[in-house]
């Protein structure tokens, strides 16, 4: 039996849904580190399959094209198979490379123009009226790559507000990571407080992607339009999020990070004290 979460019009369906069947029975490309599946049901729609899809990133395709002039592959529907408890996103089939792919390859114009349309969608996304809490769009506990994909939550599973809450959840995922002892502990959760807190809370959030790193973002076929796929992680986050994730992606083997702070502000302070929680979090210090 499906259950649908999200059905769209008719009318904007460019054929029927496929069945399970034309699903099950298409070319699939594994996901790293999950068991999550891409299926391409051609030549209108791209499936992802799997227990761990999250509905939350149906709602986030959704959101940026409320929001923004940014393009984002057309969510055709959301729904579960309740008899094998996977779960369905289908959605437009985009064509055309990843800047991965090409970017060594464009000349200065087509770089400049990648950059200015990312810049402009992404600060009308930014734009968007906060929720007054950091995580998803719906309330969903933030999803935080520095923590290896475990949520980290507000404390007793309570939405995040304020600086200070999303500062201490960090904290304490890293503790449970790699303790330190009680008292340097306290001087490093005193430390990020200090730092962190008056920039991190859920009146300053911003949507965020994410995780805009160059396999995600695509140039359109026939008119050259950047595409953002893989809308996962995204959500509600402080404003120096976006950078981070970016910079920490970048694979530094061309002059893509140059063009990084062509659409996004720097924020180098706290770049460097994430970084620093990533290396308590994963080495412990």
């Amino acid at each position: 039996m499906l259950e649908f979460k999200y059905r769209a019009p008719e009318k904007e369906l460019p054929a029927p849904l496929p069945t399970l069947a034309q699903i099950e029975a298409s070319t699939a490309i594994p996901r790293q580190y999950t068991e999550t599946l891409i299926r391409f049901v051609e030549p209108h729609f791209v499936v992802k399959v799997g227990r761990s899809v999250r509905f939350a990133e149906g709602d986030n395709m959704l959101f940026p094209r409320k929001h923004s002039d940014l393009a984002v592959p057309t969510l055709y529907a959301a729904f579960r198979d309740t008899d094998t408890g996977k779960n369905y996103l289908v959605m437009e089939y985009i064509r055309g490379p990843t800047i991965s792919m090409v970017w060594d390859k464009l000349d200065k114009k087509a770089k400049d123009s990648v950059a200015s349309q990312l810049k402009k969608g992404l600060d009308q996304l930014r734009k968007a009226p906060s929720p007054g809490h950091l995580g998803g769009i719906k309330g969903e506990n933030p999803w935080n790559r520095l923590s290896h994909g475990f949520p980290v939550t507000g404390l007793d599973g309570k939405k995040m507000t304020t600086g200070h809450d999303w500062v201490e959840a960090m904290c304490r995922t890293a503790q449970k990571s790699h303790p330190m002892y009680e008292g340097r502990y306290k001087w490093t959760t005193t430390v990020y407080h200090d730092l962190l807190d008056s920039t991190s809370g859920g009146e300053q959030a911003v949507f965020t992607h994410a995780d805009l790193f160059q396999e995600n973002i695509m140039i359109r076929e026939g008119d050259n339009k950047v595409v953002l796929i893989d809308w996962e992680k995204s959500g509600f986050y402080p404003p120096y999020y976006e950078y981070l994730q970016t910079i920490s992606n970048d694979k530094w083997c061309n002059d893509w990070s140059d063009y990084i702070c062509r659409f996004l502000d720097p924020h180098y302070r706290e770049s460097f004290l994430m970084y620093h929680f990533w290396a308590w979090y994963c080495c412990g210090m």
